[in-house]
């Protein structure tokens, strides 16, 4: 069995892929697994974790409507027996299979996406606290796959460790791939906590790094973050500026999730302006890459965004004092958010909805419901220690 950074800085073996599993053949030749010698095995212990994976990987098969979760389960499954017998390398191998879907990504970007937070964190904990002797690049790309798991969350504080501990590890690494981005999430983390002056240090970083290595990806990326920034900063023009820019970049490639957050961020802008309906129109785009990506927490956050947006345009529209059924299509895309955020528990975008439903019974004169989603809103800020002054475009006041 070959060693664990000859496994990560060899050359790796491509797994073909069908649907959105891999064939399970496939996957044992990646593994260096053949059924017919296992009996040379000395160790009955080892014999038998090894059945089980290749039993997971070929006879596994989950239901039609079975959740993503359950579809992939084969490969979990078979991930954590090789990991019962220290087969470190094999099991990394698991980790980075990649699944078919519209990026064709990484077994444990793709839990991600999902939504599947306590999955993938228990994975990279495996791998953080059992090898010291992990690859450098491989262990940076787990330091920042845990912070985006807590940044999700709402964690602001953990994510921002977990970022600065990749990002410190990957500066001393040859031409790391990974410095840009974590960057870019680094900056992020900052300006959810109001910290806009080491959010746009972090940013212009970035940018700098992207325009060195001529990374299309990297430049559109910390473009559409400091869109953003100016939009929360009411500059609407100049955030439409560089959110445009972004935009033209990311159709040169077929990133579809990265397009759909930055049409997300464009319909902020344009809501900004009041433009409403050119801000609807974005926002229904961004809504429906995410539900298509099969991404939960993008999907939460388009139907939080357009809820809110469609609340604003009515109250722009309609002179008169609003009503329930005024309401009843922006509540709507707001419960169906707070759904979202409750099943996979993204803290952030959960406050978002919590403070505007609030907003929205405060115009509705509904008190009882005003104290509840905000004292909801404010239990979770606080547990999580972030300042609801982040918040620019909440409307409960």
């Amino acid at each position: 069995m070959s060693s664990l950074n000859k496994l990560i800085t060899g050359e790796q073996q491509v797994i073909e892929k069908v649907d959105m599993m891999p064939p399970g053949e496939s996957i044992l030749v990646a593994l260096a697994i053949d059924p017919y010698t296992l009996k040379f095995i000395k160790s009955h212990w080892q014999r038998t974790q090894y059945r089980a994976v290749i039993n997971w990987l070929t006879k596994y098969q989950s239901q039609p409507n079975a959740s993503n979760l359950e579809k992939v389960k084969g490969l979990l499954e078979a991930f954590h027996h090789l990991f019962e017998i220290a087969a470190w390398n094999q099991a990394l191998t698991i980790l980075v299979v990649k699944i078919f879907n519209h990026e064709n990504d990484q077994l444990h970007n793709q839990l991600f996406s999902w939504g599947y937070y306590k999955e993938i964190s228990a994975l990279y904990t495996k791998f953080l606290e059992n090898l010291d002797f992990l690859n450098p690049d491989y262990k940076t790309i787990f330091l920042y796959g845990m912070g985006k798991v807590y940044y999700a969350q709402g964690n602001l504080t953990k994510a921002i460790n977990y970022y600065q501990q990749a990002l410190d590890l990957a500066r001393t690494l040859p031409a790391s791939q990974q410095e840009g981005a974590i960057l870019n999430c680094l900056g992020v983390a900052y300006q959810s906590l109001g910290n806009d002056t080491q959010a746009i240090d972090c940013y212009w970083q970035d940018l700098l790094l992207a325009w060195k290595n001529k990374n299309c990806q990297g430049e559109a990326a910390v473009l559409n973050s400091l869109g953003f920034m100016f939009c929360q900063q009411e500059k609407f023009h100049k955030a439409i500026k560089y959110q445009k820019e972004s935009l033209r970049i990311l159709r040169q490639s077929d990133n579809l999730s990265d397009q759909g957050r930055v049409l997300g961020s464009l319909a902020q802008a344009y809501g900004g302006l009041e433009k409403y309906d050119e801000a609807i129109k974005y926002h229904q785009h961004h809504l429906k890459i995410m539900q298509d990506m099969k991404d939960r927490a993008g999907e939460a956050e388009a139907l939080c965004n357009l809820g809110i947006t469609m609340a604003k345009q009515k109250e722009t529209q309609l002179n008169k004092p609003l009503e329930f059924e005024d309401y009843s299509q922006a509540l709507q895309y707001l419960e169906e958010a707070l759904e979202i955020c409750r099943e996979i528990g993204i803290g952030l975008t959960e406050i978002n909805v919590l403070w505007n439903l609030a907003g929205i019974y405060q115009k509705l004169g509904q008190k009882n419901l005003v104290l509840k989603y905000s004292q909801l809103a404010l239990n979770i800020a606080n547990k999580l220690g972030i300042p609801i002054k982040s918040f620019k475009q909440l409307r409960f006041d």
